[in-house]
């Protein structure tokens, strides 16, 4: 699945990870990226409460993984809850600032 270019943080596990610069890699990647932080952008602009809708992202970060632990042929790792949650947490602060430079100029 990956290219030569991998380099393993850990043994197998939920605490293992790994990092490669091959491209289905990086595509997978940013598949995350992009859909908790559209997750995290959607709750900000939904619930106007920055700290809830971190407190969310977190959550639905920590089912999807515990989901897939009890999938067979799929893995749960503690780096992808962190890497959704920063995902997550990066467009809620964007979207939070939005909204008060809106309010500042009003």
């Amino acid at each position: 699945m990956f290219g030569i270019h991998t380099y393993k943080i850990g043994r197998d596990g939920f605490f293992s990870y790994v990092f490669s610069i091959d491209p289905d890699w990086i595509a997978h990647k940013i598949g995350h990226v992009v859909f908790f932080g559209l997750l995290g952008a959607t709750l900000q602009y939904a619930l106007r409460r920055p700290y809830l809708a971190a407190v969310i992202a977190l959550a639905i970060a920590c089912g999807d993984e515990l989901h897939q632990y009890f999938v067979s042929g799929r893995s749960s790792r503690f780096g992808y809850i962190v890497l959704d949650s920063i995902a997550a947490i990066g467009a809620i602060i964007v979207i939070h600032r939005a909204f008060a430079k809106r309010r500042a100029q009003a």
